[in-house]
């Protein structure tokens, strides 16, 4: 029950962050002056032009990401590693949005906002030689982090429910909505006659004597 309860419990803790990331990519929609021209048609709050990502990728290419890891350091940031608001400070004059795309496409997952630096370079230099991998790789991605995130509500959910399901059947045995769980905290009836069940005191079990003779 207790290890169900804190796997649960370090389970939810991604959820706050992923909705806080989700939330602040919506902020940014309305920031900026999008250059225009060709619609990358990824999935953002506004449209992200092929102008404005070509441009922070050669804004990238003139200061190689290890400067801007060192030259826009970020506390507890990984050693190395680059950082989403490190890309934001190195490209103060680009579109919000088109840079909050580049650097999702360079990581793994919905909720990430650092990068291993190879990993970083090597996707960089294949956008040079064809710009729609970036669309690829942000919807991999995506999809990869989505995935994660509804396995992982999954197993919350059934964690949740083995402890709920044992608290009841431990301390509530009798219970009449033991037998109809989940269903039952749905019945408000139910659940105000709970405490009328609650077991606090282990029953005395008779002995037989023909198994324990005295």
């Amino acid at each position: 029950l207790v290890a169900a309860a804190g796997t649960a419990q370090l389970g939810r803790s991604a959820i706050p962050v992923t909705w806080d990331k989700f939330q602040a990519v919506q902020a940014l929609a309305g920031q900026g002056s999008p250059k225009g021209g060709v619609d990358l048609e990824l999935p953002y709050p506004e449209p992200v032009y092929e102008a404005d990502v070509v441009e922070i990728l050669a804004n990238i290419e003139n200061m190689t990401i290890p400067a801007i890891v060192q030259d826009y350091p970020i506390p507890n940031q990984l050693e190395g590693y680059l950082r989403y608001e490190s890309l934001v400070l190195a490209n103060p004059d680009s579109h919000p949005m088109a840079v909050r795309a580049v650097f999702d496409s360079l990581a793994l997952g919905i909720n990430k906002n650092q990068v291993a630096p190879r990993v970083a370079i090597q996707r960089l230099e294949s956008y040079k030689e064809d710009l729609s991998k970036l669309k690829f790789e942000l919807t991999k991605g995506r999809t990869i982090g989505v995935t994660a995130l509804m396995i992982l509500l999954a197993l919350i959910g059934a964690a949740d429910y083995f402890s709920l399901y044992h608290l009841f059947h431990a301390y509530f045995p009798l219970w009449p909505g033991v037998e109809t769980f989940p269903a039952s905290l749905l019945d408000v009836g139910k659940l105000l006659s709970l405490g009328d069940y609650y077991m606090n005191d282990v029953p005395d079990m008779p002995v037989d004597p023909s198994v324990y003779p005295v």
